[in-house]
């Protein structure tokens, strides 16, 4: 540690001791903190509904600010606004992994006939997204999963251990059931859809999640 000498007139209490007198000790310098340093601090959260998107937009890193980013193994990488048939959760958008604005069969089953795919929320410093995040609690809802079948969130800590799961079974007279998790550090949070009966336009909605810690080194 680096010191340097006190001045010979104390102008502040605390800097001799609280006598006040004069003193030619020598005081420690405030450590050396780089202007980079990694700080844990925390910020964001709160509670992302989609309605602001039209379809066609590609739903990706515009939430970093409140410390998430959404993804899927869809070739765009992100999620896709979905307003075909009404979200029950909050009318009228919700999003889905896959791009589900092309009508393969026409009628009643508006949408692409590909199996819902998986959804990642991967959390960030919502000051520099670079920066890895993790949150307490998760909840969402799921919207349009099929009749018996089952939807799976799970949580995974920054060493991408399972910290908490929840599960859900779709029924046409309950929809958006919602799936809520909680650990003291979430990393990111998987959302997958069982393959039977086949899935085509699940998705979720009101993801709401709890101010977002900086993962430091």
């Amino acid at each position: 540690m680096s010191f340097r000498r006190a001045s010979i007139t104390c102008l502040v209490l605390a800097a001799c001791g609280g006598s006040g007198k004069a003193s030619d000790g020598i005081l420690p310098d405030a450590p050396d903190v780089p202007a980079d340093a990694c700080v844990p601090a925390t910020g964001g959260g709160g509670t992302i509904n989609f309605d602001q998107f039209a379809e066609g937009t590609v739903v990706k890193d515009q939430f970093t600010a409140m410390g998430i980013v959404f993804s899927s193994a869809h070739p765009s990488g992100g999620l896709h606004p979905y307003n075909q048939f009404t979200s029950p959760a909050s009318p009228p958008t919700y999003v889905t992994g896959d791009d589900e604005t092309t009508d393969v069969t026409p009628g009643p089953e508006f949408g692409n006939d590909v199996q819902a795919l998986p959804i990642t929320l991967t959390f960030v410093d919502p000051s520099t997204p670079a920066n890895p995040g993790t949150t307490t609690s998760v909840g969402l809802r799921e919207i349009f999963t099929n009749i018996d079948n089952v939807v799976t969130a799970k949580a995974f800590d920054p060493a991408d251990n399972m910290v908490d799961m929840a599960t859900a079974t779709g029924d046409s007279l309950s929809p958006g059931k919602l799936l809520e998790l909680a650990a003291p550090a979430i990393r990111r949070v998987t959302i997958e859809w069982a393959t039977t009966p086949f899935e085509d336009n699940a998705g979720i909605d009101d993801v709401t999640f709890a101010p977002v810690t900086v993962v430091c080194p």
